[in-house]
C-alpha cells in the first residue's frame, strides 16, 4: 500500500482538456441587440426584431426570410 501512495505521489498531473472552440457571437452582427433595447419599456419594431433574431438564434432556428 505504500508503494502504491509513493508511486502516485510520483506521476506527473493528468493534462486538462482541450477547450472547446467559442462560438461565433452576435456581437459584431447586424441583427444584433442595440445597448438600448436592454432597457426599452416601450416596444419598439427594432428592439423587437432584435429580439426576435437572438431568441431564434438561442434556440437554434432558421431564420424566416
Amino acid at each position: 500500500m505504500l508503494a502504491v501512495a509513493i508511486a502516485s505521489a510520483m506521476r506527473a498531473p493528468p493534462r486538462p482538456a482541450a477547450l472547446p472552440e467559442a462560438r461565433p457571437s452576435l456581437a459584431g452582427s447586424v441583427d444584433a441587440t442595440p445597448p438600448r433595447c436592454r432597457t426599452v419599456t416601450q416596444s419598439e419594431s427594432e428592439c423587437a426584431s432584435a429580439w426576435e433574431a437572438r431568441r431564434r438564434h438561442f434556440f437554434g432556428e432558421e431564420a424566416v426570410q
